[in-house]
Protein backbone atom coordinates (compact mmCIF):
# COMPACT_ATOMS: atom_id res chain seq x y z
CA UNK A 1 0.00 0.00 0.00
CA UNK A 2 1.50 3.39 -1.18
CA UNK A 3 2.02 5.57 1.76
CA UNK A 4 0.41 9.28 1.48
CA UNK A 5 4.17 10.76 2.21
CA UNK A 6 5.22 9.03 -1.33
CA UNK A 7 3.02 10.74 -3.44
CA UNK A 8 4.45 12.99 -5.88
CA UNK A 9 4.70 16.50 -5.31
CA UNK A 10 2.93 17.07 -8.79
CA UNK A 11 -0.08 15.15 -7.99
CA UNK A 12 -0.23 16.01 -4.92
CA UNK A 13 -0.05 19.93 -5.88
CA UNK A 14 -3.18 18.60 -8.20
CA UNK A 15 -5.13 17.41 -5.06
CA UNK A 16 -4.91 20.25 -3.06
CA UNK A 17 -4.98 23.21 -5.05
CA UNK A 18 -9.02 21.93 -5.25
CA UNK A 19 -9.13 22.86 -1.24
CA UNK A 20 -8.91 26.42 0.56
CA UNK A 21 -6.20 27.60 2.12
CA UNK A 22 -7.28 27.43 5.54
CA UNK A 23 -7.70 24.11 4.49
CA UNK A 24 -4.70 23.33 3.41
CA UNK A 25 -2.89 24.67 6.35
CA UNK A 26 -4.82 24.43 9.14
CA UNK A 27 -6.14 20.74 8.61
CA UNK A 28 -4.97 18.82 5.83
CA UNK A 29 -1.00 20.07 6.95
CA UNK A 30 -2.03 18.91 10.66
CA UNK A 31 -3.56 15.98 9.80
CA UNK A 32 -0.49 14.57 7.53
CA UNK A 33 2.51 15.90 9.47
CA UNK A 34 5.52 15.00 6.82
CA UNK A 35 3.22 17.34 4.18
CA UNK A 36 3.42 20.67 6.49
CA UNK A 37 6.83 21.54 5.70
CA UNK A 38 6.46 20.67 1.69
CA UNK A 39 2.85 22.68 1.67
CA UNK A 40 4.39 25.63 3.88
CA UNK A 41 7.77 25.61 1.36
CA UNK A 42 5.96 24.75 -1.52
CA UNK A 43 6.28 27.87 -4.16
CA UNK A 44 5.01 26.01 -7.28
CA UNK A 45 1.85 24.94 -4.63
CA UNK A 46 1.08 28.59 -3.67
CA UNK A 47 1.57 29.79 -7.57
CA UNK A 48 -0.75 27.94 -8.29
CA UNK A 49 -3.37 28.93 -5.36
CA UNK A 50 -2.34 32.91 -6.29
CA UNK A 51 -3.51 32.10 -10.17
CA UNK A 52 -6.85 30.52 -9.45
CA UNK A 53 -7.53 32.97 -7.26
CA UNK A 54 -7.08 35.97 -9.39
CA UNK A 55 -3.94 37.10 -7.33
CA UNK A 56 -1.38 37.39 -9.73
CA UNK A 57 -2.81 40.33 -11.53
CA UNK A 58 -0.97 42.21 -8.72
CA UNK A 59 2.72 42.62 -9.03
CA UNK A 60 4.71 40.42 -6.72
CA UNK A 61 7.97 42.28 -4.90
CA UNK A 62 10.90 40.90 -5.88
CA UNK A 63 11.64 37.77 -3.26
CA UNK A 64 8.56 37.70 -1.69
CA UNK A 65 7.29 34.16 -1.57
CA UNK A 66 3.57 33.61 -3.30
CA UNK A 67 2.49 32.08 0.00
CA UNK A 68 2.85 35.66 1.76
CA UNK A 69 1.25 37.06 -1.41
CA UNK A 70 -1.93 34.98 -1.08
CA UNK A 71 -2.10 35.77 2.23
CA UNK A 72 -1.70 39.61 1.74
CA UNK A 73 -5.14 39.30 -1.14
CA UNK A 74 -8.04 37.91 -0.22
CA UNK A 75 -10.12 36.00 -2.51
CA UNK A 76 -14.15 36.31 -1.98
CA UNK A 77 -15.79 33.63 -1.58
CA UNK A 78 -12.84 31.44 -1.09
CA UNK A 79 -10.86 33.10 1.95
CA UNK A 80 -14.03 35.60 3.10
CA UNK A 81 -17.31 34.63 2.63
CA UNK A 82 -18.06 38.68 1.53
CA UNK A 83 -16.15 41.54 1.03
CA UNK A 84 -17.47 43.22 4.04
CA UNK A 85 -15.55 39.99 5.76
CA UNK A 86 -12.79 41.01 4.03
CA UNK A 87 -12.39 44.33 4.95
CA UNK A 88 -12.09 43.14 8.51
CA UNK A 89 -8.40 41.88 7.90
CA UNK A 90 -7.53 45.36 6.35
CA UNK A 91 -5.31 47.62 8.93
CA UNK A 92 -2.59 50.77 7.91
CA UNK A 93 -0.37 48.18 7.93
CA UNK A 94 -1.40 46.77 4.90
CA UNK A 95 -1.77 49.64 2.41
CA UNK A 96 -2.01 49.49 0.01
CA UNK A 97 -4.51 46.47 0.46
CA UNK A 98 -6.66 44.28 -2.76
CA UNK A 99 -9.46 41.95 -2.52
CA UNK A 100 -10.26 39.63 -5.74
CA UNK A 101 -13.82 38.46 -6.05
CA UNK A 102 -14.25 35.29 -8.28
CA UNK A 103 -16.81 35.45 -10.96
CA UNK A 104 -20.43 34.59 -10.35
CA UNK A 105 -23.39 36.48 -8.64
CA UNK A 106 -22.39 37.27 -5.19
CA UNK A 107 -26.32 37.84 -3.32
CA UNK A 108 -26.88 40.71 -0.70
CA UNK A 109 -23.56 42.24 -0.74
CA UNK A 110 -22.81 45.53 1.06
CA UNK A 111 -20.11 46.88 1.45
CA UNK A 112 -19.77 49.51 3.57
CA UNK A 113 -16.80 51.49 4.61
CA UNK A 114 -16.76 53.83 7.54
CA UNK A 115 -13.73 55.97 7.65
CA UNK A 116 -12.21 57.10 10.81
CA UNK A 117 -9.08 59.19 11.44
CA UNK A 118 -7.10 56.70 12.97
CA UNK A 119 -6.22 55.04 10.28
CA UNK A 120 -5.56 57.83 7.78
CA UNK A 121 -1.70 59.73 8.09
CA UNK A 122 -1.71 63.05 9.25
CA UNK A 123 -0.82 65.68 6.52
CA UNK A 124 0.72 69.43 7.20
CA UNK A 125 -1.86 72.09 6.82
CA UNK A 126 0.89 72.90 3.23
CA UNK A 127 0.03 69.58 2.15
CA UNK A 128 -3.65 69.45 1.82
CA UNK A 129 -5.87 68.11 -1.02
CA UNK A 130 -7.58 70.74 -2.78
CA UNK A 131 -11.39 70.25 -4.39
CA UNK A 132 -9.67 70.58 -7.77
CA UNK A 133 -7.05 67.86 -7.38
CA UNK A 134 -9.02 64.77 -8.59
CA UNK A 135 -9.67 66.23 -12.22
CA UNK A 136 -6.98 67.23 -13.02
CA UNK A 137 -5.39 63.57 -11.59
CA UNK A 138 -2.89 64.71 -8.95
CA UNK A 139 -4.59 63.37 -6.15
CA UNK A 140 -2.49 60.20 -7.47
CA UNK A 141 0.91 61.69 -6.94
CA UNK A 142 0.44 61.97 -3.21
CA UNK A 143 1.69 59.04 -0.96
CA UNK A 144 -0.66 59.96 1.89
CA UNK A 145 -3.49 58.11 0.45
CA UNK A 146 -4.60 55.06 2.09
CA UNK A 147 -5.76 52.42 -0.97
CA UNK A 148 -8.07 49.67 -1.30
CA UNK A 149 -8.90 47.69 -4.42
CA UNK A 150 -12.06 45.84 -4.82
CA UNK A 151 -11.40 44.01 -8.66
CA UNK A 152 -12.82 40.93 -10.32
CA UNK A 153 -10.37 37.82 -10.03
CA UNK A 154 -10.70 37.80 -14.40
CA UNK A 155 -11.58 41.02 -15.85
CA UNK A 156 -11.33 39.52 -19.35
CA UNK A 157 -13.03 36.52 -19.13
CA UNK A 158 -16.20 36.77 -16.53
CA UNK A 159 -17.26 39.48 -14.20
CA UNK A 160 -18.04 39.60 -10.80
CA UNK A 161 -21.35 40.34 -10.16
CA UNK A 162 -22.57 42.38 -6.43
CA UNK A 163 -26.50 42.40 -6.22
CA UNK A 164 -28.09 43.97 -3.61
CA UNK A 165 -32.07 43.03 -3.38
CA UNK A 166 -34.10 43.65 -0.63
CA UNK A 167 -37.63 42.95 -0.65
CA UNK A 168 -40.44 43.55 1.91
CA UNK A 169 -38.60 45.61 4.02
CA UNK A 170 -37.97 49.44 4.48
CA UNK A 171 -34.13 48.93 5.00
CA UNK A 172 -32.48 51.15 2.32
CA UNK A 173 -28.75 50.38 1.81
CA UNK A 174 -26.29 51.07 -1.20
CA UNK A 175 -24.04 48.05 -3.15
CA UNK A 176 -21.07 50.65 -1.90
CA UNK A 177 -21.34 53.14 1.06
CA UNK A 178 -17.93 55.13 1.46
CA UNK A 179 -18.36 58.04 4.26
CA UNK A 180 -17.12 59.56 7.03
CA UNK A 181 -18.86 60.56 10.05
CA UNK A 182 -19.67 64.12 10.44
CA UNK A 183 -18.73 64.38 14.12
CA UNK A 184 -15.13 63.40 13.79
CA UNK A 185 -12.96 66.40 13.91
CA UNK A 186 -9.59 65.24 13.13
CA UNK A 187 -10.34 64.08 9.81
CA UNK A 188 -9.70 67.73 8.75
CA UNK A 189 -5.58 66.79 9.13
CA UNK A 190 -5.56 63.69 7.45
CA UNK A 191 -5.30 62.00 4.10
CA UNK A 192 -7.70 60.16 1.80
CA UNK A 193 -9.19 56.46 1.86
CA UNK A 194 -9.08 55.62 -1.79
CA UNK A 195 -11.23 52.65 -2.72
CA UNK A 196 -10.99 51.36 -6.14
CA UNK A 197 -13.51 49.27 -7.51
CA UNK A 198 -12.74 47.42 -11.07
CA UNK A 199 -14.43 45.42 -13.47
CA UNK A 200 -17.42 44.77 -11.42
CA UNK A 201 -21.50 44.88 -12.29
CA UNK A 202 -23.63 46.69 -9.70
CA UNK A 203 -27.17 45.77 -9.32
CA UNK A 204 -29.44 47.14 -6.76
CA UNK A 205 -33.05 47.03 -5.21
CA UNK A 206 -34.10 48.70 -2.15
CA UNK A 207 -37.67 49.38 -0.94
CA UNK A 208 -38.52 53.12 -0.17
CA UNK A 209 -37.51 56.39 -2.15
CA UNK A 210 -34.64 57.59 -0.14
CA UNK A 211 -32.41 58.55 -3.02
CA UNK A 212 -30.34 60.88 -1.16
CA UNK A 213 -28.57 58.51 1.35
CA UNK A 214 -29.69 55.05 1.46
CA UNK A 215 -31.73 53.57 -2.51
CA UNK A 216 -28.73 54.34 -4.70
CA UNK A 217 -26.56 51.93 -5.99
CA UNK A 218 -22.55 53.88 -4.70
CA UNK A 219 -22.70 56.56 -2.15
CA UNK A 220 -19.77 58.21 -1.66
CA UNK A 221 -20.01 61.31 0.87
CA UNK A 222 -17.38 63.12 2.96
CA UNK A 223 -14.06 65.22 2.27
CA UNK A 224 -11.20 62.61 2.86
CA UNK A 225 -13.03 59.99 0.52
CA UNK A 226 -12.00 59.04 -2.47
CA UNK A 227 -14.10 56.33 -5.25
CA UNK A 228 -12.87 55.24 -8.09
CA UNK A 229 -15.09 53.40 -10.33
CA UNK A 230 -13.51 51.45 -13.30
CA UNK A 231 -14.72 49.62 -15.94
CA UNK A 232 -18.03 48.83 -14.06
CA UNK A 233 -21.37 48.58 -14.87
CA UNK A 234 -24.13 49.96 -11.99
CA UNK A 235 -28.34 49.80 -12.49
CA UNK A 236 -30.69 50.63 -10.05
CA UNK A 237 -34.29 49.39 -10.24
CA UNK A 238 -35.22 51.39 -7.45
CA UNK A 239 -32.96 54.31 -6.73
CA UNK A 240 -29.77 56.51 -8.22
CA UNK A 241 -26.95 55.22 -9.42
CA UNK A 242 -24.06 57.54 -8.14
CA UNK A 243 -24.81 59.90 -4.86
CA UNK A 244 -21.05 62.03 -3.94
CA UNK A 245 -21.99 64.28 -1.52
CA UNK A 246 -20.06 66.69 1.47
CA UNK A 247 -16.97 67.54 -0.54
CA UNK A 248 -16.10 63.41 -1.62
CA UNK A 249 -14.26 62.71 -4.49
CA UNK A 250 -15.45 60.75 -7.87
CA UNK A 251 -13.95 59.14 -10.85
CA UNK A 252 -15.52 57.30 -13.26
CA UNK A 253 -13.79 55.79 -16.07
CA UNK A 254 -14.86 53.59 -18.87
CA UNK A 255 -18.40 52.21 -16.73
CA UNK A 256 -22.06 52.75 -17.90
CA UNK A 257 -24.73 53.71 -15.28
CA UNK A 258 -28.57 52.28 -16.95
CA UNK A 259 -31.65 51.85 -16.19
CA UNK A 260 -31.85 53.13 -12.88
CA UNK A 261 -34.81 54.55 -11.56
CA UNK A 262 -33.72 57.74 -10.52
CA UNK A 263 -31.14 60.21 -11.29
CA UNK A 264 -27.68 58.34 -12.83
CA UNK A 265 -25.27 60.70 -11.14
CA UNK A 266 -26.04 63.06 -8.61
CA UNK A 267 -23.11 65.13 -7.36
CA UNK A 268 -23.85 68.01 -4.68
CA UNK A 269 -22.54 70.15 -1.96
CA UNK A 270 -19.21 72.43 -1.76
CA UNK A 271 -15.74 71.43 -2.79
CA UNK A 272 -17.53 68.07 -3.63
CA UNK A 273 -15.48 67.02 -6.95
CA UNK A 274 -16.62 64.27 -9.70
CA UNK A 275 -14.52 63.01 -12.92
CA UNK A 276 -16.56 61.38 -15.48
CA UNK A 277 -14.66 60.13 -18.12
CA UNK A 278 -15.11 57.78 -21.29
CA UNK A 279 -18.74 56.85 -19.42
CA UNK A 280 -22.61 55.86 -20.57
CA UNK A 281 -25.45 57.47 -18.20
CA UNK A 282 -28.13 56.08 -20.32
CA UNK A 283 -32.34 54.93 -19.81
CA UNK A 284 -32.36 56.59 -16.12
CA UNK A 285 -34.73 58.61 -14.51
CA UNK A 286 -38.00 56.41 -15.22
CA UNK A 287 -39.33 55.86 -11.39
CA UNK A 288 -39.49 52.48 -9.77
CA UNK A 289 -39.83 49.44 -12.34
CA UNK A 290 -41.14 46.88 -10.08
CA UNK A 291 -45.04 46.29 -10.12
CA UNK A 292 -45.06 43.43 -7.51
CA UNK A 293 -43.88 45.35 -4.69
CA UNK A 294 -44.62 44.09 -1.15
CA UNK A 295 -46.31 46.57 1.76
CA UNK A 296 -45.47 46.73 5.63
CA UNK A 297 -48.05 47.32 8.11
CA UNK A 298 -50.64 47.51 5.52
CA UNK A 299 -49.26 50.15 4.46
CA UNK A 300 -48.14 50.81 0.69
CA UNK A 301 -44.58 51.17 0.55
CA UNK A 302 -43.02 54.72 -0.92
CA UNK A 303 -42.29 54.82 -5.05
CA UNK A 304 -40.03 56.85 -7.02
CA UNK A 305 -41.24 58.76 -9.14
CA UNK A 306 -40.43 59.17 -13.03
CA UNK A 307 -38.32 62.52 -14.65
CA UNK A 308 -34.85 62.50 -13.36
CA UNK A 309 -31.60 63.47 -15.36
CA UNK A 310 -29.08 61.24 -16.52
CA UNK A 311 -26.55 63.58 -14.64
CA UNK A 312 -27.58 65.64 -12.06
CA UNK A 313 -24.80 68.53 -10.56
CA UNK A 314 -26.13 71.06 -7.46
CA UNK A 315 -23.94 73.46 -5.82
CA UNK A 316 -20.95 71.97 -6.54
CA UNK A 317 -18.09 73.47 -9.22
CA UNK A 318 -15.67 70.89 -9.56
CA UNK A 319 -17.22 68.30 -12.14
CA UNK A 320 -16.27 67.64 -15.48
CA UNK A 321 -17.51 64.78 -18.00
CA UNK A 322 -15.29 63.95 -20.77
CA UNK A 323 -15.59 61.72 -24.02
CA UNK A 324 -19.15 60.01 -22.76
CA UNK A 325 -22.59 59.57 -23.62
CA UNK A 326 -25.67 61.15 -22.18
CA UNK A 327 -28.88 59.20 -24.20
CA UNK A 328 -32.48 57.97 -23.48
CA UNK A 329 -32.43 59.33 -20.12
CA UNK A 330 -36.30 60.23 -18.61
CA UNK A 331 -35.81 64.37 -18.20
CA UNK A 332 -32.80 65.80 -19.07
CA UNK A 333 -29.00 64.04 -19.94
CA UNK A 334 -27.64 66.65 -17.82
CA UNK A 335 -28.89 69.28 -15.16
CA UNK A 336 -26.58 71.83 -13.75
CA UNK A 337 -28.36 73.95 -10.56
CA UNK A 338 -28.14 76.43 -7.31
CA UNK A 339 -24.73 77.83 -8.46
CA UNK A 340 -23.15 73.91 -10.09
CA UNK A 341 -20.50 74.20 -12.81
CA UNK A 342 -19.91 71.56 -15.42
CA UNK A 343 -17.01 71.48 -17.67
CA UNK A 344 -18.29 69.50 -20.94
CA UNK A 345 -15.55 68.14 -23.38
CA UNK A 346 -16.22 65.83 -26.19
CA UNK A 347 -19.73 64.75 -24.87
CA UNK A 348 -22.98 63.09 -26.57
CA UNK A 349 -26.44 64.04 -25.03
CA UNK A 350 -29.33 63.02 -27.51
CA UNK A 351 -32.34 61.24 -27.63
CA UNK A 352 -33.32 62.20 -23.99
CA UNK A 353 -37.17 62.56 -23.02
CA UNK A 354 -37.20 66.39 -22.22
CA UNK A 355 -34.05 68.76 -23.01
CA UNK A 356 -30.47 67.86 -23.42
CA UNK A 357 -29.12 70.19 -21.24
CA UNK A 358 -30.74 71.98 -18.33
CA UNK A 359 -29.48 75.41 -16.83
CA UNK A 360 -31.09 76.61 -14.10
CA UNK A 361 -32.69 80.42 -14.59
CA UNK A 362 -34.52 81.58 -11.49
CA UNK A 363 -37.18 84.07 -11.75
CA UNK A 364 -38.45 84.13 -8.70
CA UNK A 365 -38.68 87.05 -5.88
CA UNK A 366 -35.15 86.22 -4.61
CA UNK A 367 -33.81 85.97 -7.80
CA UNK A 368 -35.20 89.03 -9.12
CA UNK A 369 -34.22 91.29 -6.04
CA UNK A 370 -30.47 90.28 -6.14
CA UNK A 371 -27.80 92.62 -7.92
CA UNK A 372 -27.02 91.51 -10.75
CA UNK A 373 -23.36 90.77 -9.76
CA UNK A 374 -24.98 87.72 -7.72
CA UNK A 375 -26.93 86.62 -9.97
CA UNK A 376 -24.80 84.43 -11.34
CA UNK A 377 -24.44 82.54 -8.10
CA UNK A 378 -27.03 80.72 -8.22
CA UNK A 379 -27.33 79.86 -11.99
CA UNK A 380 -26.36 76.45 -13.43
CA UNK A 381 -23.21 77.19 -15.73
CA UNK A 382 -21.31 75.19 -18.22
CA UNK A 383 -17.67 75.69 -19.95
CA UNK A 384 -16.07 74.67 -22.29
CA UNK A 385 -18.71 72.65 -24.46
CA UNK A 386 -17.68 70.44 -27.22
CA UNK A 387 -19.22 67.13 -28.80
CA UNK A 388 -22.77 66.42 -29.97
CA UNK A 389 -26.39 67.90 -28.87
CA UNK A 390 -29.01 65.40 -30.25
CA UNK A 391 -26.72 65.24 -33.74
CA UNK A 392 -25.98 69.08 -33.89
CA UNK A 393 -22.33 69.66 -33.43
CA UNK A 394 -21.54 72.15 -31.22
CA UNK A 395 -18.18 74.48 -31.04
CA UNK A 396 -16.33 75.43 -27.98
CA UNK A 397 -16.39 79.28 -28.26
CA UNK A 398 -20.57 79.64 -28.50
CA UNK A 399 -20.78 76.76 -25.87
CA UNK A 400 -22.89 78.52 -23.20
CA UNK A 401 -25.07 80.13 -25.69
CA UNK A 402 -26.42 77.13 -27.89
CA UNK A 403 -26.88 75.17 -24.51
CA UNK A 404 -29.19 78.21 -23.34
CA UNK A 405 -31.25 78.37 -27.10
CA UNK A 406 -31.43 74.60 -26.45
CA UNK A 407 -32.93 75.01 -22.98
CA UNK A 408 -35.46 78.06 -24.19
CA UNK A 409 -36.77 76.56 -27.27
CA UNK A 410 -39.23 74.60 -27.15
CA UNK A 411 -38.52 72.24 -30.46
CA UNK A 412 -35.17 71.16 -29.05
CA UNK A 413 -36.65 67.67 -28.67
CA UNK A 414 -37.48 67.25 -31.87
CA UNK A 415 -34.24 68.08 -33.78
CA UNK A 416 -32.98 65.41 -35.83
CA UNK A 417 -30.49 62.84 -34.23
CA UNK A 418 -29.45 61.36 -37.52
Amino acid sequence: MTSLCSIPDDLLFEILINLTAHEIENVFSYVNICFRDKIQNSNELWRRLCQITGKLASKIDDGRQYRDHYHSIPCVPVDFRTVGEALTSFSARTNPFTITMLPGVHFHETIDVCIHSSILPFIPEHERYYESDVVGGQVYLNKQIVHVSIQAAFPNKVTAMVRYAKGNTLSESPCINLYTLENDAALRDRGLFHLEVKNISLYHYAEGNNIWVGNTVVRVDGSNTLLTLKSCSLQSESGRGVVATRGARLWMNESTVHDCAATGIYVSDRKTSSLIQRCDVICCGFGTRRQEIGSTDMKPLPLVPPGHSGIYVEGTIGVVIDDSLLAGNSLTGLSVVRGGVTALKNCKIMENGAIPVGLEEPADALFLGLQEDDRDAIRGNLNDLGGNILGQAVPNPKALDIARNFIRSSRCNKISTS
